[in-house]
């Protein structure tokens, strides 16, 4: 899913953006194969199928497949290296004893959420339900967990203050 929204929604910690953007060569855009590695077709339709069930109809999944038609090559490898060094900054402030709620990590969370607006228009409400899905359904904590065992939580704990923040501005 920001940055790496997209891979995290088609394809649920699966593979890294880092993976897509490694398969493609002169700004071609990245086959099913080149996006599920090498899951079989059937498992490849299957997370198709799940996508499309669960978010097909929202605004923010058509909004996710309209706009990385339009992503180059370039614009994976940027969203790639960003993705990577900003999940490395959130864990050593989490290794450094930083609460979620601190200025430091709000900072990187707010990195974060303007990662997955790159993708699709992402409400607070839409946030939390991100997070909450990070911890419910394993693909989505597993990407996280290969930067921190501890960070899928972490990372939700400072979503949920992010969005905590801005409601109460609004």
């Amino acid at each position: 899913m920001h940055h790496y929204a997209l891979v995290v929604i088609k394809n649920p910690g699966l593979m890294t953006i880092k993976n897509t953007v490694d398969v493609m060569t002169n700004d071609q855009k990245p086959t099913d194969e080149d996006i599920y590695g090498s899951l079989s077709t059937e498992r490849i339709e299957e997370y198709k199928k799940e996508a499309k069930e669960r978010w097909g109809s929202a605004d923010a999944y058509r909004q996710s497949q309209e706009r990385a038609k339009e992503f180059t090559k370039d614009d994976w490898k940027k969203m790639s290296e960003r993705t990577d060094a900003d999940l490395r900054a959130m864990v050593a402030l989490m290794a450094a004893g930083k609460s979620p709620e601190s200025a430091e990590v709000q900072a990187e969370v707010s990195v974060h959420h303007a990662g997955i607006e790159r993708f699709y228009d992402c409400s607070t409400q839409i946030y939390r339900g991100l997070g909450d899905m990070y911890l419910a359904d394993h693909r989505f904590g597993d990407f996280y967990r290969k930067y921190h065992a501890d960070l899928p939580e972490f990372l939700v704990k400072a979503m949920r203050a992010f969005c905590d923040l801005r409601e109460k501005k609004a």
